[in-house]
């Protein structure tokens, strides 16, 4: 999630809007160093925010995935795709899609009038963390003023949860989680590098643990 949303981020800010974020056209890619990066993919119909292709009435995006505005055909702005990705994050948390409808126009619509059920309320087993629960339920507000400013402010927050949340996933202390929290790449010295694949296997943390040798494991 965090590579996404810093994906989105650096598009924005090169003012395009994707306005297609689903699972779909999140890449996966696996790397000899046992890493794991993330591509944002297919920007085939994305917008220009100076380009006239971006108008009122177009209807253009994947109705599961898109936002409020974007159903209504009105103008995206990079907080459309902060919606989107709202979407893919509570599909793959959840195992469930936010709306269901008969057709794609009224699935469209469902996001402009049905309200989303919170994600530990959809699926309370697999308890989910509440501070991970108002991160992507930000992201999922109808009115485009109520979400993320921007991935930044939001990539803010995934930073914060992780912080949060891995040291009871994963059995350590937060302190030893703070200094190699946010580094991508694994670095040699004392200490073990630990995997959570997160969100039915889209997202793939590596943690860096004092105390064990510098050995990688990869688990799922």
């Amino acid at each position: 999630f965090q590579q996404t949303a810093d994906a989105l981020g650096h598009a924005h800010r090169n003012g395009v809007v994707h306005r297609d974020i689903k699972p779909g056209n999140i890449l996966i890619e696996h790397r000899s160093t046992g890493m794991v990066h993330v591509r944002v993919a297919d920007f085939g119909v994305a917008s220009i925010a100076s380009s006239s292709l971006t108008h009122q009435g177009a209807f253009i995006g994947t109705p599961m995935y898109m936002a409020p505005e974007q159903a209504q055909g009105i103008p995206v702005t990079p907080r459309s795709d902060i919606y989107s990705l709202g979407v893919v994050m509570y599909r793959l948390l959840t195992g469930h899609r936010p709306f269901h409808a008969s057709t794609p126009v009224a699935l469209a619509m469902c996001h402009v009038t049905e309200p989303v059920v919170p994600l530990r309320e959809i699926a309370p087993v697999l308890d989910i963390p509440a501070e991970l629960e108002r991160v992507v339920m930000k992201c999922l507000e109808k009115d485009p003023d109520d979400r993320y400013p921007d991935c930044e402010t939001l990539l803010e927050d995934l930073a914060e949860v992780r912080l949060r949340i891995l040291p009871h996933l994963l059995g350590l202390s937060q302190e030893s989680l703070e200094g190699p929290l946010l580094v991508e790449q694994p670095r040699r010295g004392p200490g073990p590098l630990r995997w959570l694949l997160a969100a039915n296997a889209v997202a793939v943390v590596g943690m860096f643990a004092a105390g064990w040798a510098a050995n990688a494991a990869l688990t799922s």
